[in-house]
């Protein structure tokens, strides 16, 4: 009787047995399921949030386009990032033919900060001519790029000829070396800034933009996203 009650009892615990180790086994996986499933709304939103930022720049690039429709390269010119010098010499030969004026001893001296990332590089020259000329020559650098202004002058008149020293500084800026997250949001930009662009635009670039060198090869442009 003892022995009937005991194998009874080993076939009745059998199966809850089994009934056990597949409700731990359905627990478990419903746990990793479920953490598998917030992993992937964590991501899903990520890309969202992703998508909705690169949507967001782009407006504000295509904003900028329809705005500045034409050729931009005088944002790159207005504060260049490698050879402003050369862009300034070569600025103030060409206004020197255009105002009909004779450059002497013209240099370059070193570069020095100016602030807020900004550098500034000296250039100095004499400049002969009559005065209106000399005048038309001063005036034409405020209508340029690279931007440049006159640090100092000294003029010596002598009946309508005017001979001046003249020091000027050239502005340069370099480039991120960083580019900004992809999440950052983009801001429009301001009635100020458009301001501002709309002047540039209509500044006189460089006969060259890309400056070569005395050897006649292109002086390569750094990658500002390398370190």
């Amino acid at each position: 009787m003892f022995n009937i009650q005991k194998n009874q009892i080993r076939y009745v615990m059998k199966p809850i047995s089994i009934f056990i180790i597949l409700v731990v086994a359905i627990v478990v996986v419903s746990i990793i399921f479920l953490n598998k499933v917030r992993v992937a709304a964590v991501e899903l939103n990520d890309l969202k949030t992703t998508r909705n930022s690169l949507t967001q720049k782009l407006s504000v690039l295509e904003s900028v386009e329809q705005k500045f429709s034409g050729d931009i390269t005088f944002v790159d010119v207005a504060l260049p990032s490698r050879n402003a010098v050369l862009y300034g010499l070569s600025q103030i030969r060409n206004l020197a033919v255009n105002s009909n004026v004779i450059i002497r001893g013209l240099k370059a001296g070193t570069v020095t900060e100016f602030g807020k990332g900004i550098d500034k590089n000296a250039i100095s020259y004499g400049v002969e001519g009559d005065k209106t000329s000399v005048y038309n020559f001063l005036s034409s650098f405020s209508q340029i790029l690279p931007l440049m202004t006159v640090e100092k002058m000294s003029l010596n008149v002598q009946g309508e000829n005017v001979l001046a020293d003249i020091t000027m500084y050239v502005y340069s800026t370099e480039l991120p070396k960083k580019i900004p997250s992809v999440t950052t949001q983009a801001s429009d930009l301001t009635d100020k800034e458009i301001e501002v662009l709309g002047k540039l635009a209509k500044f006189t670039l460089p006969l060259f933009i890309e400056p070569k060198s005395q050897t006649g090869l292109t002086v390569p442009r750094q990658d500002p996203f390398t370190n």
